[in-house]
């Protein structure tokens, strides 16, 4: 281990600025895979109170021939009733990524219910926590 005393303070700054971003770079990261995870989780348990966890306060709802802008708890409700609706077997998580600026991030997946499989786009925005501002579930 470098004896911090012999060298430079640009150099101890710099090695501490770098520590430091990585640590950041990687808790951010990881806490944009958590969310992802948890959503994808949330919908392979059908599971609408913990899909509304992570909706931003207004959110855009589409499901099946429903179409809408939505407070997070009218959304909830909308969730809960298309699970009471269409129990769920799986979710398969098909891709995620998202833009260069790391601030949106999508999921896409395949719902598979007792009465057939639903295409899944799960929109993300935000900073540093993640959130839904964009939820369709199409036939």
């Amino acid at each position: 281990m470098p004896d911090f005393r012999e060298m430079s303070f640009p150099i101890v700054l710099k090695r501490v600025v770098v520590a430091f971003l990585c640590v950041f770079s990687l808790s951010t990261f990881t806490s944009a895979q958590n969310d992802e995870s948890m959503v994808t989780r949330a919908f392979d348990d059908g599971d609408a109170a913990a899909l509304s966890a992570y909706l931003q306060p207004e959110v855009w709802v589409c499901i099946k021939d429903f179409e809408d802008s939505l407070n997070a708890s009218e959304a909830a409700v909308r969730l809960e009733r298309f699970f009471k609706d269409h129990p769920v077997r799986s979710f398969e998580r098909l891709h995620n990524g998202g833009s260069a600026n790391k601030v949106n991030e999508v999921v896409i997946g395949k719902l598979s219910t007792e009465d057939g499989d639903y295409r899944v786009y799960v929109y993300f925005s935000g900073e540093a926590a993640k959130k839904i501002d964009e939820l369709r579930i199409e036939h």
